[in-house]
């Protein structure tokens, strides 16, 4: 009875993927807390008691937590092509590699690679945007700092001419030179016209600016090596070679030809005699 009552137990697991026992404890607990008084102004938060989960529980939840989790966007790279002859085939980014049948690992498809062209386009646009706007805000940036240095060159013109004309105010005679420096200090200022820097900024040289290459030249090394004699040594003439050797050749005449037709001008044939004398024959030794 145990083994068949753990069996259906088991089996209401696997089908719920919450225990049954921690439900009913749950559901318990949280009717036991709103019949209590709530009169308290900063009541304590109820602690739920930590759920009992049998040993198959992990894997479940483990699959629950799994297809929870948001899944990483596949990029795909097998790209849909068509041939010359207007012919569909597919193309790896990768490994160059083209086949005629589509592949199991998916593919860009042609309104998917618009898609992507459209969207770098307006990447491209935003990037352009974004380095004209910097551009600007420079211009900007170095626009306020002119207009910061003519200010402080004003400040000490103003200073100046304050210093000059207490010492004019102390000294006698100096009154009417220091009015006529100040008139002319304020039309200056007056006159100068406030011109605004629209040049773009020269962009700075991280490694320092161009140079013209100069060739040092260098001069000779005296080593002190001691002076070698040089021997005149004879001038051989070039030998002519010897004048080629004329040949002479002799002709030969024959007084009589010699037909042999007739048996008189027929030599006998004669056989040329061996000579084994000096040889070393062994001799036999029966006369048989």
């Amino acid at each position: 009875m145990e083994n068949a009552a753990m069996a259906a137990y088991l089996k209401d697991v696997e089908n719920n993927t919450r225990d049954m026992t921690a439900d009913r404890l749950i559901k318990e607990k949280f009717n036991r807390t709103e019949t209590k008084d709530t009169s308290n102004l900063n009541p304590v938060p109820i602690a739920t008691p930590p759920e009992t989960q049998p040993r198959f529980k992990g894997e479940n939840r483990q699959k629950i937590l799994d297809d929870d989790r948001p899944t990483k966007p596949f990029r795909k790279l097998w790209y849909e092509a068509l041939s010359p002859e207007g012919y569909t085939y597919y193309w790896h980014v990768e490994s160059n590699e083209s086949i005629w049948e589509p592949p199991e690992e998916g593919y860009m498809t042609f309104a998917e690679q618009q898609e992507e062209a459209k969207e770098q386009a307006l990447q491209e646009e935003l990037l352009q945007q974004l380095e004209e706007e910097e551009a600007v805000a420079n211009v900007d940036v170095l626009e306020e700092k002119r207009a910061n240095a003519e200010r402080e060159k004003l400040k000490e013109l103003r200073k100046i001419n304050s210093v000059h004309t207490l010492e004019s105010e102390n000294g006698n005679g100096n009154e009417n030179r220091n009015e006529k420096a100040e008139t002319k200090g304020n039309e200056e200022e007056t006159k100068r016209p406030y011109r605004r820097d629209c040049t773009i900024p020269v962009k700075s040289h991280p490694y320092g600016p161009w140079r013209t290459v100069e060739k040092t030249e260098t001069k000779p090394v005296d080593l002190q090596l001691p002076q070698q004699k040089q021997m005149q040594l004879p001038v051989f003439e070039k030998a002519e070679p010897p004048p080629p050797v004329q040949r002479t050749f002799k002709e030969k005449t024959i007084t009589q030809v010699e037909t042999g037709d007739s048996d008189e001008d027929a030599k006998p044939t004669m056989f040329k005699k061996r000579k084994i004398a000096n040889k070393n024959v062994r001799k036999r030794l029966t006369d048989d």
